[in-house]
Order: structure tokens, then sequence, then C-alpha cells
């Protein structure tokens, strides 16, 4: 090798040497930090499915059931007829998804998480705003909370799925839109797209992030605590097919003001375990007044009655409840449902099988359809059913019109009877302490005490209420001095707050709810805190 090339060698290796030496005494980078949103969307994505799950997931699946649909567009004339009614049942059909809600849920999570991504991309914010892309979602999910019961009763359904997928669809138009132009421009990769990872922002320091969840946080409670009535009624609505009456009952129970559909609800489920008279009056009977928002009173009416007179036995009258609102508001698979098992127990054995077979065009409804429709084909099936086979022991006795009773008629009937059975002499009496017809209750009172019943506690407290204005009743029945003694301090407690009748209410309620005496004198008595009024066709509230 000569001179030359054993010197440059040398160069080459001590250059080498030196740079080997630099760069082991250069302090280590910094380990790079994953962008926020790397995590973030998944997290969302797992809020958005419990929200639409187990905080909002029955009110979703009683929408379902409140929905027809199927392939027979005759059937669905009433919708297709409207403005938009083709995008209406392709909303229906999407709905269908919460037949199950956890199926439904993950599917309307995937779409809402979908649509922030979408907005991710077209509004290229910078990092520490990017997660203000879930708002949009989160707003579609508050417009529905918003909606309260009108989101699905007499109100179109499929609307559920309707506006996040329209939503969802421009949206991913307008990104492969702005896709194309990218490509065709060659954009330069932006500052942000060039960043070092480890320039990803700080998790406090990332304020879209902060807001979002903020946002989220407002919705739940939102829908927890100012829809709980909401909820509540379509849990329990749900479990009544199920005939699922303890679920029914402490769903109930959990009401901190509960609406008339949740009170509904209750009675029926303490009717069908036998419960009615020991525990109607252990939930506040303080109605809200803000359930179904169109201007007119007790608008909510439509949303129970039908099944509130099936299960006082007034068949005909649940049954022309549904035909009514059929044909008012179209067909529902809930009201076809009740019309079926109306139509079984009239005996009209050819009418419930027109109506199964309008069922049975809707997808997922086998299982109804086969266990209702070998009734239709063997009526003696019928009394194997617990649920039938009880209500069939209300059925009135009287042949009389609907018109001669107060509506609804499952009360008016049974304040109004004057013959019935012995399960229909119970319910009369409570119907006469809830609608506090002090005139029509005595007489009762003292049927059940001449067949030799004793007085349940409630029912003496019923007796010792309506002895303060009419002091001779007193003396018609047994009553325990444990119970008169109770009236007097209930009296004692309520006199400072006599002139208060909601500060009175508010006071009583940890110590009496659950007693006669609280209901008669602190419930369902004022127009201003129950939200009572004047109906029209003078009914009982």
């Amino acid at each position: 090798m000569s001179k030359n090339k054993r010197q440059n060698f040398h160069n080459a290796a001590k250059t080498k040497a030196t740079v080997s030496t630099a760069q082991a005494n250069r302090p280590a980078a910094p380990k790079p930090r994953k962008p926020l949103m790397r995590f973030f969307k998944p997290l969302m994505f797992l809020l958005l499915a419990v929200f639409c799950i187990f905080t909002y997931g029955d009110v979703f699946a009683r929408a379902e059931q409140e929905m027809y649909v199927c392939a027979d567009t005759r059937l669905l004339k009433y919708t297709l007829d409207q403005p938009l009614g083709w995008l209406y049942i392709m909303g229906r059909w999407a709905l269908l998804v919460f037949k199950s809600k956890w199926i439904g849920g993950l599917v309307l999570a995937t779409i809402l998480t979908a649509t922030a991504c979408q907005i991710d991309f077209l509004l290229k914010l910078p990092s520490k705003w990017r997660a203000v892309s879930f708002l949009v979602p989160i707003a579609e999910l508050a417009w529905m909370a918003s909606r309260g019961i009108r989101l699905f009763y007499r109100s179109e359904p499929g609307l559920i799925m309707v506006v996040p997928i329209c939503i969802f669809l421009v949206l991913f138009c307008a990104a492969m839109c702005v896709r194309c132009v990218r490509r065709k421009r060659k954009e330069p990769a932006t500052a942000e797209s060039t960043a070092p990872k480890a320039n990803a922002v700080p998790i406090l320091k990332n304020y879209g992030a902060m807001i979002a969840i903020v946002a989220y946080a407002a919705l739940t409670t939102y829908a927890i605590y100012f829809q709980e009535n909401t909820r509540l009624a379509s849990s329990m609505q749900l479990d009544l097919w199920e005939q699922n009456w303890e679920q029914m009952e402490e769903d109930a129970l959990k009401a901190r003001k509960p609406s008339r559909t949740v009170a509904a609800n209750y009675a029926i489920a303490l009717l069908r375990q036998n419960l009615l008279v020991e525990h109607i009056f252990d939930i506040p009977y303080n109605y809200p007044n803000d359930e179904a928002k169109t201007g007119k009173a007790h608008d909510e009416y439509g949303l129970f009655v039908p099944d509130c007179n099936f299960a006082a036995g007034c068949i005909q009258a649940a049954y022309h409840e549904c035909m009514e609102a059929h044909v008012m508001y179209g067909i529902s698979l809930y009201r076809l449902k009740r019309m079926t098992l109306c139509a079984l127990l009239n005996e009209e054995y050819i009418l419930a099988k027109k109506y199964l077979a309008m069922i049975s065009q809707m997808p997922f409804e086998q299982s109804f359809v086969e266990k209702y429709g070998a009734m239709a084909d063997n009526p003696k099936l019928i009394d194997q059913d617990p649920e039938l086979a009880d209500i069939k022991d209300y059925i009135p006795l009287e042949s009389k019109f609907e018109q001669y009773y107060q509506t609804p008629i499952f009360l008016g009937y049974n304040v109004g009877l004057a013959e019935g059975s012995n399960k229909t002499l119970l319910t009369s009496i409570v119907s006469c302490m809830y609608s506090k017809k002090v005139d029509a209750l005595i007489p009762r009172l003292q049927v059940l005490q001449s067949q030799g019943i004793p007085l349940h506690p409630i029912l003496q407290q019923a007796v010792v209420c309506a002895s303060v204005k009419h002091p001779e009743v007193a003396g018609m029945f047994n009553i325990s001095k444990l119970v008169s003694s109770e009236l007097q301090g209930f009296l004692r407690a309520a006199v400072p707050y006599k002139k208060d009748k909601n500060k009175m209410r508010e006071v009583l309620k940890e110590d009496w709810l659950g007693t006669y005496m609280y209901y008669y004198f602190c419930e369902n008595n004022d127009s201003i805190a129950t939200g009572k009024y004047q109906r029209e066709d003078g009914g009982v509230n």
C-alpha cells in the first residue's frame, strides 16, 4: 500500500472514531409520545357505546317496538305518503338493529365515531383542538335525549337512525371530495403533519379532549337525571312483554318523581303480583307535566292507557285505543301485539291470526308469533299463560258502553262499576282511593268487610282520612288504635305547612310516603305541583 493510501485510510478511521465518540457523548433523544387522538378515538367510541347501550339503550329498544316495517309497501302507505316517507322507512329498517340493544348500541356508536373521524379529517385542526370533532356526535345524542318520549311516541322512530346516518354520509362524501382535490393539487405536508411526535400535546393542554369529555358528562347527566322517566318508562314497557313484574316494580321505586307512565306500569306490575293494595302508594304521585310537549294536557295518556285498560280487563277499551292510534298515527308493532292479545281474549281467533300475519312480516318477531299463534290454534293454551289467565278474571260483568264511564276507562270503570268479581272489588277499592272518591269507596269497603276479610292497614288509613270530613264513617269499620294515632300524628306534623302544600309535600315525604294519609292530603291534588288539569272529558287525573 502506498504512503498516500495509508494516510487517507488513517484519516478516515480517525474521523469515524471522532464521530462515534461525539454520538456516544450526545444526550439521548426523548422517547416519542404517541398523539392523543390515537387513544382518544377508541376511548370516545367506548363512551358512546356505553351511552347507547346502558344509558339510553332501553329507549332506543322501545322505539324499535313503536315502529312497523316490512317488505309489503301496502302496509306502509301511511308513512310512504308523507314527505320523505321513503327515508323514514329506510331509517326503520336500520332501527331493527335495536332488537338487541347491545348490537344496536355498538352500531350507533360506530356511526357516531366515524362521523367524528370525518370531521377531524375535514377541519385539520391543531392537535390540542382535534377532539372537538366529537361534539357533533354528542350533539346528535343530546338532540335525541332532549325529545324525551317524543323520540318515538307519536313521532317518527326512524329518525333515530336517519339523522346520524345522513350526517355521516354527507361528511363522508365531503371528505372524499377533499381527498381527491388534495391529490390533484399534491399539497405539501403541513407543519402539523410533519411535526415530530415528541411534540404531541399533553393531556392537560389538550383543550379539545377536555371539552369533549365535559360535553359527554353533561349529556349523560342530562339523560340520567332529567330524562329519568323516559328511561324508566321505556324499560318498564319492555319488561311488560316479558312479564318481568319484579323488575318493573324495582324500576318504579327508583324514580324520584314518577311520570304517569311509570306510575301506571308500576300499578300493572303490582296487580299481576297481587300486591296492589299493599304497595300502590309506595311511590310519590307528584306528576311532572312535561312528558309530552304538544301543548295538550295529559298527552302522555296514549302511551300507557291501552296497557292499563288491558290489565284491568277492559279488553274492548284497550282494542279501541290501539285502533284509534293506528288510524291517527300509523301502524305500530307495540299496538299490533296488544291488539293480538285483545283478539285472543275476545275469542276472535281469526282476527288474531290476521294480526299475527302482519307481525310475522317484520323481522325478528318469530318467537311472539309462535307463542300466540299456538293460542289462536288452540284456545285452551290461553288459560296456561299466567298473564292472560289472570286478566280473564277481571273482564267486566256489566254490559255498558265506554261512554258510561269516566276516562281513562281503567280508572273510570273501577270507580263506577256496580257489579264484578272478587278480584275486581280490590281494583275498584284502590281506584276509588287513588281518585279520592270517598262516596264510592266506603260501600266497597263494607262489602269487603262483610266477606270476613280484615281491612289492610292502608285501607284503614283511607277510612280515617275519610272520617276527617265524614266522622260517621269511622264507626262503620274496625279501625285499630294505631291507625287512628297515625292520623293524629300526621295532622300534627302537617299543621305548620297548612298554607303551603308544596312545602308540606317535601317535608313530610321522608316520614310519611307509603301511607294513605300522605297521598290523600299531599299528592295529586293541585294543578301547580302535580300537573292535574281540568280535563275536557271530565276524567280522572
